[in-house]
């Protein structure tokens, strides 16, 4: 009784003394009141946003250091861990509900902190692909711009010539050249700045993919996109990626979960049983859906299991074992979704290394042939075919530049489809500009 009475008295102690805590707060604005800005006081100096210089290797490191999904992946981990540990402590007494099972239980919490940590490495790859995507998109933008500054350049230079004889009274040059020229110049500005506006859109993605807000101004430190590479071979990187794919393993390990449930069914009795999906959300992932019109992707097979398994015994294990077959074709079809990844992957490399190759050679000469003209452009009678030369030379830096983006954008997706066996290096080569 005393005891009763000492918590009895120290509750509204307590209390009183949360309630003065509360009211500190309250106590001390009315003491200092905050000061309101006068009308004729200065504006508040607003703080430019910090520049931070970057290259990919440095973005990456920032992402998996704040990246929200790769936050919640851990946290994800950390409250399957706890779960596991929750089961752990529990203490099997005969004749209680779910005593028999408990065993299997535990195996189950284990494999779930399995797939729980899968799915965090799924999360770290995902993040590296979309930093190193948007990256390289802010590097394509950034040469085309160059490309289009570059050609306008050389225009207005000939612009310039072709003026100086029209008002000397050449008789090879009409007004009409100066309006062509003029047409040339106005495209290749708005060429200019749709890649500008595509830069600033790729450095947002680029700040969304690290983590970061509109405060922090990215400064790209890198100017060149990986090399072309050699010797890649379909089966090695398939078997690369059915070896390290964080999802497939996570369905694997989904599949064994529930062909552990037969097993709890069998030994729980009663005529409703809560499945381990009572304690666990298997659908928060929901599988990507196909898309079947202009463009062909099959989807993938979401997991089942009810939370609840009504029937005699035999019936709710018959049940758990017919999931458990759902199980094991959405590993099949997991399989063959990464298979058909890498194989895309891999025929696109082929094809986007065979055409930086063609157009690296190209594209030098058509530099060389338009800077040629520039030169000789002595008698502005052929002005015509120096523009032509140009426009020409631009357009195809223009689709090399393309050509080793598509080639770049290639080679950081086979490194996504093989959970990242296959490791994009750095060592890269400069774009035209």
């Amino acid at each position: 009784m005393s005891m009763m009475r000492d918590r009895w008295w120290r509750a509204p102690a307590t209390l009183c003394g949360g309630l003065a805590l509360s009211l500190m707060p309250l106590v001390v604005s009315a003491a200092e009141p905050e000061k309101l800005p006068l009308p004729n006081d200065p504006p508040a100096a607003v703080k430019p946003p910090q520049t931070k210089a970057v290259h990919l290797e440095e973005a990456i490191r920032w992402a998996l250091e704040q990246q929200p999904n790769i936050a919640a992946a851990r946290a994800s981990l950390a409250a399957a861990q706890s779960g596991q540990m929750a089961l752990e402590n529990l203490r099997a007494i005969p004749l209680l509900p779910g005593s028999h099972e408990l065993p299997i239980r535990r195996k189950q919490a284990g494999l779930g902190v399995c797939a729980a940590e899968a799915a965090l490495k799924l999360a770290e790859q995902e993040t590296v692909y979309a930093v190193t995507r948007t990256y390289y998109s802010v590097l394509f933008a950034q040469a085309q711009e160059n490309v289009a500054r570059e050609a306008i350049e050389l225009l207005q230079k000939t612009r310039a010539k072709v003026e100086e004889a029209l008002k000397g009274k050449n008789p090879n040059i009409k007004k009409s050249d100066l309006k062509r020229l003029d047409v040339y110049i106005a495209m290749g500005q708005t060429r200019q700045e749709e890649a500008a506006q595509g830069t600033q859109r790729a450095l947002a993605a680029l700040r969304e993919a690290i983590g970061i807000g509109p405060e922090c101004c990215l400064a790209i430190t890198d100017s060149q996109f990986p090399p072309v590479r050699d010797g890649l071979c379909k089966g090695d990187l398939i078997q690369l990626a059915l070896a390290h794919r964080p999802d497939l393993r996570r369905a694997q390990l989904f599949a064994e979960i529930v062909y552990l449930e037969a097993d709890a069914q069998g030994k729980a009795c009663g005529p409703a049983v809560r499945t381990f999906a009572a304690g666990a959300d298997i659908h928060a992932k929901p599988a990507p859906q196909g898309i079947a019109n202009g463009e062909y992707r099959p989807g993938a097979l979401n997991p089942e299991m009810p939370t609840l398994l009504v029937g005699k015994k035999c019936d709710r294990v018959q049940r758990a074992t017919e999931f458990g077959v759902h199980a094991t074709s959405l590993v099949e079809k997991t399989r063959g979704l990464v298979v058909l990844e890498v194989e895309d992957a891999f025929f696109r490399w082929s094809e986007t290394s065979s055409n930086v190759r063609r157009l690296a050679g190209v594209s030098a000469q058509a530099d060389e042939v338009a800077k040629e003209a520039q030169d000789a452009l002595t008698d502005v009678g052929n002005a015509e075919d120096a523009v032509r030369t140009q426009v020409l030379a631009a357009q195809v830096k223009a689709q090399y530049n393309e050509a080793v983006f598509h080639h770049a954008l290639v080679l950081a997706t086979i490194e996504r489809a093989t959970g990242a066996a296959f490791c994009l290096h750095p060592a890269m080569a400069a774009p035209a500009k």
